[in-house]
C-alpha cells in the first residue's frame, strides 16, 4: 500500500520541481515539429561531457521537436537529483532546424565546514555542538540554523555580545562540492562584578561562593554555573536527610530506654508516690500503722527500695 502511494507522490514533486522550466515552453514551443539538430547540457555554462546526461535527453536528434519531449527530459534531468534547477533554452539552427540547450544548475553538497574570525572557543568545541545537533556537514540550507545554536553556545559559555553568521559558501567543480563558511566574532568574556548569598544556607556564604566559583573577578558560565547548582542542592537536600534519620534515630533510642526503665522499676515493684497512700494490710508489720502526717515519707520494716 505505501508503494502504491509513494509513485503518485514523486510524479506530483517532480512536476512541481519541474513547473519554473515549463514557463520557458513558449520558447521553445515556437519551434515545434522542427527537426532538433542538436542538443546539450550546460552546467555553469560549460557543456557537460557526462554521458548520462545526454542519455536523459528524450528530444533525439534529427527527430521532430515535441514538447512532450522537452517536459521528460526535465523530469529525468530532476530525477537523477543532481540539480536544483532545470530550464530550456531553443535557438534556431543554420539547417533550418532547431538548437536546444537544457541549461542545469548542479547542487553542491557540503563536504567541509569553516570557521572565520576571532573564535574566543577552540573550533573543536564549536564543530561538536555542530556535529550533535546536525551532523558533520550540514545542508547549506540549514546555515542560518547551525548559526543560531553556536550562538546560543557562546551565551553558554559568557560570551554575550558574540556574533555568528553564515559567511558567502566556497563553491568547488569537478565535483560540484561547497564548503560552508561561518563568520564568528566572540566578544570579550564576561566576568563576575559581584555576587551575593542569601536566604539560610547550610554553609558560609564565602565557602558556598568558592563551590560555587562565582566571586567577584572569576569568568561567568551560565551552563557551569546552573550544573554547579544543581549540585550543590542535590547536597543540601543529602545533608537535610541525614541529619532528620539521626534525629529520627535519637528520638526512637531514647523512647526504648524508657520503656526498659519502665519494665525494670515494674519487676522492682517501686511503691507509688500519691498525696494519699493507702494504709497496709494489718498482716503485714510495719513501723508507721498510721497516717503519716503531710511531707513525711512512710517507712516499711520488711524491704527498703533502692532509690
Amino acid at each position: 500500500m505505501r508503494t502504491r502511494r509513494a509513485v503518485p507522490a514523486i510524479v506530483l514533486l517532480l512536476a512541481s520541481l519541474a513547473a519554473p522550466a515549463l514557463g520557458q515552453e513558449p520558447a521553445a514551443a515556437a519551434y515545434v515539429d522542427r527537426p532538433v539538430s542538436s542538443n546539450a547540457v550546460i552546467i555553469e555554462g560549460r557543456p557537460a561531457p557526462d554521458p548520462a546526461l545526454l542519455d536523459a535527453i528524450q528530444s533525439k536528434q534529427g527527430a521532430p521537436l515535441k514538447m512532450t519531449d522537452v517536459r521528460e527530459t526535465i523530469m529525468h534531468l530532476y530525477s537523477l537529483g543532481r540539480f536544483e534547477d532545470v530550464r530550456v533554452e531553443a535557438a534556431p539552427a543554420p539547417d533550418g532546424g532547431v538548437s536546444l540547450r537544457y541549461i542545469v544548475d548542479p547542487i553542491h553538497s557540503v563536504t567541509r565546514v569553516e570557521f572565520h574570525g576571532q573564535l574566543g572557543l577552540s573550533e573543536g568545541t564549536l564543530r561538536s555542538r555542530m556535529v550533535d545537533r546536525f551532523g558533520q556537514t550540514p545542508p547549506a540550507n540549514r546555515a542560518a540554523d547551525v548559526a543560531a545554536a553556536l550562538q546560543q553556545l557562546y551565551q553558554e559559555e559568557g560570551f554575550l555580545s558574540a556574533s555568528v553568521k553564515p559567511g558567502a559558501a566556497i563553491i568547488e567543480h569537478d565535483p560540484d562540492r561547497a564548503t560552508l563558511v561561518f563568520d564568528v566574532d566572540a566578544g570579550a568574556p564576561t566576568t563576575i562584578a559581584s555576587s551575593a548569598i542569601a536566604g539560610r544556607p547550610l554553609d558560609p556564604a564565602v565557602k558556598l561562593q568558592e563551590r560555587l566559583q562565582i566571586a567577584p573577578g572569576q569568568p561567568y558560565r551560565p551552563a557551569e554555573l546552573q550544573k554547579r547548582l544543581g549540585d550543590l542542592v542535590t547536597a543540601m537536600r543529602h545533608r537535610r536527610s541525614k541529619r532528620l534519620q539521626s534525629a529520627t534515630s535519637s528520638r526512637r533510642a531514647s523512647c526504648a530506654c524508657c520503656s526498659a526503665l519502665s519494665r525494670w522499676a515494674a519487676r522492682r515493684r517501686w511503691p507509688r508516690r500519691s498525696a494519699s497512700p493507702r494504709p497496709r494490710s494489718s498482716s503485714t508489720s510495719s513501723t508507721c500503722s498510721r497516717r503519716p502526717a503531710p511531707g513525711v515519707r512512710p517507712t516499711w520494716s520488711n524491704s527498703s527500695p533502692d532509690l
